[in-house]
């Protein structure tokens, strides 16, 4: 009997495929520990999954079993790191009166291991809506040509009731009415008044509770987020904010990552980020650190802007739906939705419905690769050689 025991107790250690799961999984562990951003590159470049196949097939070249369990915990990572960089709708879910967060176009080249350079949308801590000529995410933030009316349109007498009206229901939101009047028409007021919430179109309300749906960090019914956001944003406010929830929005708002330079920090990066020109359009400006001043120890800048015939070529994952134009149209003031594009950050050319509906574009034309794109992965391989050379 205890022979037996011993032999059992023997045998555990032996067992390859055991101690192969154990050891990766340790590994894997230590290493997303202490350096987590070149794990995160591994599952999500090019690069790294060709690294990875490699790895599997060496040890498949030894052992065909082991190899079968280092590419199933290598195909659960990647899983793992793509759910929790799905596309999710933070902001709204929140019961909390809390205004969305300003997407103002970031120049900062925090490193990320997507394509598009995206940020959290985070909600701010004051629930003033932002005046900014900036597209920002708060919904009173820009105006929009989807507003069909003026600010004269307004008589004092709507005015006062509006504000009456947000001060008993929403006390603690603070609303520009010089923006709230060109989103909005008098007869919306008019339904906000009477029904006590703004009318949305139907297409817009799915939209939104599919977004919050997708909330991967709050849960909340649908249709209760419904009408508390509905008694909140107008249908165009809500458009605007919906938009920058997409990865197009987060490019538009955070631009791409482009490369590294050599000796710069890990978390600064080259980046093609929607800037703003002499005369105060937005353009898409390429921003690439080159080193420290000698003077005053400030990282030096480089900042050109890319015309946007070349934007294809610089940019990995993007191409133009029709002819080269302008990608930061959205975010002058108001807004200019007549730039259609797709941007590929490892989930397909498809454009997001918000956008779609934006723009004007049906799905049939938004699907079809350009000759120039007719090779994504070989365009995006090619610029992650070329970050390495930077």
């Amino acid at each position: 009997m205890v022979k037996k025991m011993t032999n059992i107790f023997v045998y555990m250690p032996k067992n390859n495929i055991f101690m192969t799961v154990l050891f990766v999984l340790l590994f894997f562990i230590l290493v997303l520990y202490f350096l987590p951003q070149q794990i995160e590159q591994l599952f999500t470049t090019i690069l790294g999954n060709l690294l990875l196949i490699f790895v599997v097939l060496g040890v498949g070249y030894f052992d065909y079993k082991n190899a079968v369990v280092v590419a199933c915990i290598f195909i659960i990572f990647y899983q793992a790191i793509h759910i929790s960089k799905k596309e999710g709708f933070e902001t709204l879910a929140s019961s909390s009166p809390v205004a969305s967060s300003s997407p103002v176009a970031s120049a900062s080249p925090v490193a990320s291991s997507s394509p598009v350079a995206s940020s959290s949308p985070v909600a701010s801590s004051s629930p003033v809506a932002s005046s900014s000529p900036m597209a920002s995410s708060s919904p009173m933030a820009s105006s929009s040509p989807m507003a069909s009316s003026s600010p004269d349109t307004w008589s004092p007498e709507l005015v006062a009731e509006f504000l009456k009206y947000q001060n008993v229901h929403n006390p603690t939101y603070q609303f520009d009415m010089n923006i709230v009047k060109q989103q909005a028409t008098p007869s919306d007021v008019q339904y906000l008044l009477q029904n006590n919430k703004w009318p949305w179109s139907q297409e817009v309300q799915d939209l939104y509770k599919n977004a919050i749906s997708q909330n991967l960090l709050i849960s909340v019914d649908p249709g209760l987020a419904l009408n508390d956001a509905q008694s909140i944003y107008n249908e165009v406010a809500m458009k605007e904010l919906l938009s920058f929830q997409t990865k197009e929005g987060q490019f538009l708002l955070n631009g791409a990552v482009l490369g590294h330079t050599k000796n710069m920090p890990a978390n600064v990066n080259n980046v093609a980020v929607c800037g703003t020109d002499d005369l105060g359009n937005s353009v898409l400006q390429k921003k690439l650190y080159t080193g420290y001043d000698g003077l005053d120890g400030h990282m030096i800048e480089n900042v050109t802007t890319i015309r946007d015939s070349d934007i294809p070529s610089v940019v990995p994952g993007f191409r133009f739906l029709n002819k080269p134009c302008n990608p930061c149209a959205p975010l002058n003031s108001p807004p200019d939705y007549s730039c259609p594009f797709s941007i590929n950050v490892g989930d397909g050319n498809d454009v997001s419905k918000i956008w779609q509906m934006l723009w004007g574009v049906q799905p049939s034309s938004v699907s079809s690769p350009s000759p120039s794109s007719a090779f994504p992965l070989l365009a995006q391989l090619k610029n992650e050689l070329n970050d390495l050379r930077v």
